[in-house]
């Protein structure tokens, strides 16, 4: 059974001070640190793209692993490509000298686009009996937000993450509950060439709204509740919303947690740099994932531990 083996991740170095920033945009700085709660947000150089995250995160993964296996495919979860043509992944795949039997596919998913871009690659490697993928998750907003734009200057940064997917894990990732409110896909969009838009206050209630619905359902078809799971990962949005959340799920704050305050929402790339810390702790049977966001949608799955 293929399962979640190792992450590498990679931040770029360069940070604005989120809050001189909201001083910019009139914000007082409790608000900043408690209701966004990233106090600094982490840019990619202007030269670089999202294949050049991915093959930083590559590096880091290749530093864990340095043993692994050539993978059989890739995909690349991003919404702000490199280019129109070609594929993201076509680049990644170029960049590492990857062998030509190694498929490479993109994923146009943001915020919930982990929990699904993984269980896409899984699935196609079942189908096609392959043994080893990597999945990126590399989505660069800076590229697309406006200077001037209080609603999303101050809570996206750069990152990128890659996942081994090989059979010497231990985290088997159950089916994956989705849901899809499309009438609502205005409330965060881009237009060809334009710049990001966003409605908080829709993704906010859509949000509190769908992710418990979404969290009971995944659960429900393991035969659990709540209770039962160890850690609830969910995408670090802002930390008023993981700490709303949290309360409507009613989970103490130690299986809920926010970390992302010195980077950002980081959208796809949020929740595997939140897995990564948690990898190596055995103690954690069952890790619950929910990303939410642009479409607007829900998805979410249960890692089981298995030794």
């Amino acid at each position: 059974m293929t399962k979640i083996t190792t992450i590498g991740t990679f931040v770029p170095p360069m940070r604005l001070d989120n809050v001189q920033e909201g001083l910019r945009f009139g914000a007082e700085e409790g608000f900043v640190r408690n209701k966004i709660g990233f106090t600094s947000i982490s840019r990619k150089e202007p030269c670089q793209g999202a294949s050049d995250l991915c093959v930083a995160a590559w590096g880091d993964l290749k530093r864990q692993r340095p043993d692994m296996a050539s993978p059989d495919v890739i995909m690349v979860c991003t919404q702000n490509p490199d280019r129109r043509i070609p594929h993201t992944s076509s680049l990644v795949h170029h960049r590492l000298e990857l062998p030509e039997s190694c498929a490479c596919l993109d994923v146009s998913l943001g915020c919930s686009g982990y929990v699904s871009t993984v269980s896409l690659a899984l699935g196609y490697m079942r189908t096609n009996n392959l043994r080893t993928g990597v999945v990126f998750t590399a989505d660069p907003y800076s590229e697309v937000l406006d200077p001037e734009d209080r609603n999303t200057w101050l809570l996206f940064g750069d990152a990128a993450t890659a996942t081994l997917l090989c059979d010497d894990g231990d985290l088997e990732m159950g089916p994956v509950t989705n849901i899809s409110v499309s009438a609502e896909h205005e409330a965060l969009s881009c237009e060809h060439g334009g710049l990001l838009r966003m409605d908080g206050r829709r993704i906010f209630n859509f949000a509190m709204h769908h992710v418990p619905r979404s969290v009971d359902t995944c659960l429900a078809g393991h035969g659990l509740g709540r209770n039962d799971i160890d850690l609830c990962l969910l995408h670090q949005a802002t930390s008023y919303m993981v700490e709303n959340l949290r309360r409507r799920l009613d989970l103490p704050q130690e299986k809920v947690p926010f970390l992302s305050d010195a980077g950002g929402n980081t959208v796809a790339s949020t929740i595997p740099m939140l897995l990564a810390r948690y990898l190596a702790d055995r103690s954690l049977s069952r890790i619950l994932l929910c990303g939410f966001g642009v479409g607007l949608a829900v998805s979410a799955a249960l890692l089981t531990r298995r030794s």
